[in-house]
């Protein structure tokens, strides 16, 4: 089960996106037969493998991808999951992209939750990046589209 995060310290969120036409459509993957995990660059690399999850409140990256890329932490804090709280940092990303759709200049909550080992994946896209767009899930054909 994916838990709902909440952020007991967050920095302030300056978001802005553009997105080249209309749509993009993103081949994903499934993970125990219904969790949706795409293909994400982050800061021009990639990509890495994030659950979608528009359950959870805001979106985390693992420690390991955030140290990878050299992102700074702006601010630390406390991530409560259904396993109790867990410590997290919270650092400036330059670039998100899915498919052609992409996020600039916005904070991600970095950690290392259980549920990103558990589930083998890098970091989960949450409501606090969805919200910004209309998003479409074809599970027959393995396909996210993003609509602005």
């Amino acid at each position: 089960m994916v838990t709902n995060f909440v952020i007991l310290a967050m920095a302030a969120q300056l978001v802005s996106f553009s997105a080249r036409g209309d749509a993009s459509e993103i081949a994903f993957s499934l993970i125990r037969d219904s969790l949706v995990v795409v293909p994400v660059f982050l800061n021009g690399q990639g990509p890495f493998r994030l659950l979608l999850d528009t359950g959870a409140t805001h979106s985390i990256l693992s420690t390991a991808v955030a140290d990878q890329l050299k992102i700074p932490t702006s601010s630390s804090g406390a991530l409560i999951t259904a396993g109790g709280s867990v410590p997290v940092t919270v650092r400036v990303i330059e670039v998100v992209q899915i498919g052609t759709v992409r996020i600039g200049k916005t904070t991600i909550v970095v950690s290392d939750a259980e549920i990103l080992r558990t589930l083998h994946v890098d970091g989960v896209i949450g409501a606090d990046y969805l919200k910004l767009f209309r998003i479409s899930i074809d599970y027959a054909h393995h396909v996210l589209s993003i609509h602005q």
